[in-house]
Parts: structure tokens; sequence; C-alpha cells
């Protein structure tokens, strides 16, 4: 797959995936009040919790997929991050209570690990030339996704709801499993067609320089004579290309 069609997609994907996390900030609290039954006493204190958890939870758990992904592979970890982070959103939408919504944010701290994925992801494709170029809009738009998510959770929530909002981010972060199983696809496809067409004459060069013949003679030498031999030696094999 051409680079710059592997940098769009994962651009993509982390813009999502980043303003998926500060959605939340403009209506947690009065999602809490008004939603949740927390008292305004406390509901300062349940914010905090609700917001930081996912992130600490995300900090222990980085190192952890990071590992699984060097044995099971990075596509399948970034598919398995964007799929738990989508169902997770979508239970932020049913909680009836701030320790519901507590379980929720934990569990979407475990399901973290897109954004190593999809840098290491973008390492296998670029050019090394164009790899401090495309890992550099990679950043740009994690920074950008976290600033433009607030705006627009405020946008969702105001038009569609509180719990309305968390439905439509769980369904907008439902296509990033999508994208990563297009793109694992593209590769399988790529590789198959590497490993049964790719083979040429230049694969397997030619033994000898000249064409063998029925009447070729090898002479070994023996006690200082040389002794022809009757049977023909076969010196050239033909390179083979690959039937594709």
């Amino acid at each position: 797959m051409n680079w710059k069609v592997v940098l769009a997609l994962l651009t993509c994907n982390v813009l999502f995936m980043s303003a998926s996390y500060t959605m939340i900030i403009p209506f947690l609290p009065m999602y809490l009040t008004t939603e949740l039954g927390v008292d305004d006493a406390s509901v300062n204190l349940w914010s905090g919790l609700a917001f930081s958890v996912t992130f600490l939870i995300s900090a222990v758990m980085a190192p952890i997929w990071g590992r699984i992904a060097d044995r099971k592979g990075k596509r399948l970890m970034a598919m398995r991050a964007s799929l738990l982070i989508a169902i997770s959103y979508l239970l932020g939408g049913l909680v009836t209570s701030p320790e519901q919504l507590i379980i929720v944010r934990l569990f979407q701290g475990f399901a973290s690990g897109l954004w190593p994925m999809d840098l290491a992801i973008m390492t296998l494709y670029a050019p090394q030339e164009k790899l401090g170029f495309s890992l550099g809009i990679m950043q740009g738009t994690l920074t950008a996704g976290g600033v433009v998510g607030p705006l627009l959770g405020g946008v969702l929530a105001e038009l569609f709801g509180m719990r309305a909002s968390f439905y439509r981010r769980s369904g907008a972060l439902h296509q990033l499993p999508c994208v990563h199983l297009y793109h694992q696809r593209a590769a399988d496809a790529k590789g198959n067609c590497a490993a049964h067409g790719g083979g040429t004459q230049s694969d397997a060069p030619l033994a000898h320089p000249h064409p063998a013949h029925d009447d070729d003679r090898e002479h070994t030498r023996a006690g200082g004579a040389l002794h022809p031999h009757a049977r023909p030696d076969d010196l050239h094999q033909g390179a083979r290309g690959c039937d594709g």
C-alpha cells in the first residue's frame, strides 16, 4: 500500500481517537448531576476522578499492550484498541450511576494503546526520507484532536443530548476497526501477490553463460592425463520465474 494512503488513514484514525478522549470535558459535571444523580457538593470530586482515571490506567497498560503487539502484531492490537474504545463510549451512554461511569472510564483506559500502534505501523510504510514528515503530521493531528474534542463534544451534547452524544461518538469510533481491517487485508493481499507473483529471472541468475548440448563432455584430470567421458553433463539450469 502506498505510504501516502496509509498516512491519510492513520491520520483520520488518530484524529477520531484523540478527540474522543476530550469530548466529555464540557458536559461531564452536568452529566454527573442531571443524569447520574451526583449532588453538587461532590460533583467536582467525581468529575476529576472520572476524567483522570482513564489516563492513569492507560499509562499502566501502554507497555503491556506494546509487548503483546511485538508478539501478536501491531495491526491486530490497533484493531483491538479501536473496537474496545468504541464499546467503552457506548457503555458510557448506558450507565446509571457515577460508580458505573468510573468503571467504564477504567475500561476505556484498559482499552488504550491505539496511538503507539498507529505510530509503529506508519514507520513500516513511510520512506526513510519521509518518516519525520509523516510522524510530525500524526503528532500534530493528535494535538489538534485534543483541542477540537471539547468543542465537538459540546456541540453534540447541545444538539442531541448528553447520552446521545456518547452513542454518536461510539458509532464514529466503530469506523476505526474497519479502517485497520481494510489496512490489514490490503497488506495481506500485497503479501500474497509478492509471494506468488513476484519472482523474476533476475531472482535466479544463470549457473552457466552458455546453453548445454547433448555432445558436451566433461574432462577430469587423473594420473596426469585427460580422460574423456561419454555421458553428457548438464551444466546449465535455466532460471525459472514465479508462475504468479
